[in-house]
């Protein structure tokens, strides 16, 4: 009877040792994010730490958080932070490739993947892409975004 017992506490610690994901611990972030000092209509916004998981979140009048189901947590420490905006939020794909686009309908793409350096420690972010960035594809900025809790 005692095998028995031991071999039940033995499997129930095998259990909760194995529950989890196993990754690094994950903090959510949210913040604003501004183009030019205008609040950004809508975008993305990807952190990639030196080391660990991505983070992700969708950017909306201005705003983001990882807290929702588009967006994913984020591990502390030093990451690049890429940000892609348009003017607008699009209204869905068109499948047929002959149709063409109506301007009206079709959001201007302000850059792509400006990248900034910060140090993410906290649960607060905000984003400042300069006007300088209207364009550009993958620019880095000048010099890394300080990080203030």
């Amino acid at each position: 009877m005692k095998t028995l017992s031991y071999c039940s506490l033995a499997l129930l610690c095998v259990l909760f040792v194995g529950c989890g994901d196993g990754g690094p611990e994950r903090h959510h972030i949210s913040g604003t994010a501004t183009f030019d000092g205008e609040p950004i209509s809508y975008g993305e916004v990807y952190f990639y730490p030196d080391s660990g998981p991505e983070g992700y979140a969708v950017i909306r009048e201005g705003m983001y958080t990882t807290e929702n189901e588009e967006g994913k947590a984020i591990v502390e420490g030093p990451h690049r932070v890429r940000v892609t905006a348009y003017s607008f939020e699009p209204f869905g794909i068109v499948e047929d490739e002959t149709v063409e686009a109506d301007p009206a309908t079709t959001p201007e793409l302000l850059f792509v993947n400006y990248e900034l350096k910060s140090d993410l420690s906290g649960t607060s972010f905000d984003i400042q892409v300069p006007a300088e960035a209207k364009g550009a594809n993958g620019g880095a900025a000048s010099k890394p975004a300080k990080y203030e809790p």
